[in-house]
């Protein structure tokens, strides 16, 4: 007994020096320490947090950057001629490119045409509406093939050709006015790339010679195709 009281100073030396190995090999503080709690991170691991942290930030900004491009075929109701009230069937079509940003709002820039010979009085109807401005899309509804209803406000130009078009100073071929848009639409997701629009519904009000008040309303309908990048959506990178 007297002998393992003469060398219990060195088995303790050989214990806390044991334990400290064992701590230092699995990130642990030494028994000097609290136990079970890891080292502070030292400059590979800030280096590591930071760099992982403006990655994330990135991606964050990146997959919410979606670019979509769409396809449609259109039907609208107008009264663009001369003649009130005077309105008529055309047939058109549109394209339309959207980045869509956080939070569900978008930029829009489109462009929409329609053509008919019966405007009531054997005279042709062409106009091409341009227009951008704000988009908001709802969060989608369903999980296999979501859908997705929007909403949008557009201004831009429409300009009228190959027409009959009359003013205070006469009768013209060709013309052009501020135009604006209000309307939104449905699209259900087929593929991660591939979307249908179910139904678009805009109400365009224009400003092109009519010799009586110049203001024409159009309803248009459309359906089509959208391409567009994948949606991934990230956490947002930890406050700090």
């Amino acid at each position: 007994m007297s002998e393992y009281f003469k060398n219990l100073p060195i088995r303790i030396v050989a214990a806390l020096g044991v334990m400290a190995c064992s701590s230092i090999a699995y990130g642990q503080t030494p028994a000097s320490g609290t136990a079970g709690q890891p080292l502070p991170p030292g400059p590979d691991q800030a280096a590591v947090a930071a760099n992982g942290d403006a990655v994330q930030s990135k991606n964050y900004f990146l997959d919410r950057r979606q670019v979509s491009f769409a396809i449609t075929y259109e039907n609208a109701g107008a009264n663009l001629t001369f003649a009130s009230p005077v309105t008529f069937q055309a047939q058109g079509g549109g394209l339309e490119a959207s980045v869509q940003f956080r939070n569900g709002f978008a930029g829009v820039g489109s462009i929409h045409g329609f053509h008919t010979n019966e405007s009531g009085h054997g005279v042709p109807v062409n106009v091409l509406v341009e227009a951008f401005g704000p988009r908001y899309t709802f969060p989608g509804l369903g999980k296999k093939h979501p859908v997705n209803i929007f909403l949008q406000g557009l201004i831009g130009e429409a300009n009228g050709f190959a027409g009959l078009y009359p003013n205070s100073t006469g009768a013209l071929a060709n013309a052009s006015s501020f135009a604006s848009e209000a309307g939104g639409g449905m699209d259900i997701s087929c593929t991660p790339h591939v979307s249908v629009r179910l139904l678009q519904v805009d109400w365009v009000r224009t400003d092109l010679p009519n010799s009586t008040s110049n203001v024409q309303d159009t309803l248009r309908l459309g359906i089509g195709i959208v391409l567009h990048t994948r949606y991934n959506p990230v956490a947002p990178p930890p406050v700090k």
